[in-house]
């Protein structure tokens, strides 16, 4: 049975809250043996508040906090700090996330793919510096972000697919 209490023992979180459309915010859970949180909390259109939590064995949080075109995660507005040191997927990540007015610095040191990382986040004025010597992919990773002012100097040398970045 899935509690709080047992959740520690998965690696695998993937979808775990996905349309859970009430969802307000998140209890303190150990999610620290988890590997894939991909679309853990997608289209969570209430989730205002994220508390720390323990991703430092995460490789996959693709799509983990985003939302979609008709359910948008538009109450959530601050991510917390995560350890992302071990993550290479970052596709999606925030996508739809519409209010999202600040973002963590993180390691993205092993990120591979940063493809629609923040799309679509139309209230992001800055983001931090991002480590982007790896990433391959990074195809719309700003896209209709309105409102983004300041983007720190980022190194797309190894990027093939460089398709509507910034495009709105």
């Amino acid at each position: 049975i899935l509690t709080k209490d047992t959740l520690y023992k998965f690696t695998d979180l993937s979808y775990l809250f996905s349309n859970a459309s009430n969802l307000e915010t998140i209890p303190n859970i150990d999610i620290s043996k988890a590997t894939n949180t991909s679309y853990m909390f997608y289209e969570c259109p209430k989730l205002s508040n994220v508390p720390e939590i323990d991703t430092s064995n995460v490789v996959n949080m693709k799509y983990m906090f985003a939302g979609s075109y008709n359910y948008n995660n538009s109450s959530l507005k601050n991510i917390p700090f995560l350890n992302t040191t071990n993550c290479s997927n970052f596709d999606g990540f925030v996508q739809y996330c519409k209010n999202l007015q600040s973002f963590p610095k993180i390691d993205t040191s092993n990120g591979i793919s940063m493809n629609s990382m923040f799309s679509y986040c139309e209230s992001l004025i800055k983001i931090p510096e991002l480590d982007t010597r790896n990433v391959t992919n990074a195809s719309q990773m700003f896209y209709y972000c309105k409102k983004l002012e300041h983007i720190p100097e980022l190194d797309f040398s190894n990027i093939t697919p460089f398709s509507n970045m910034f495009g709105d």
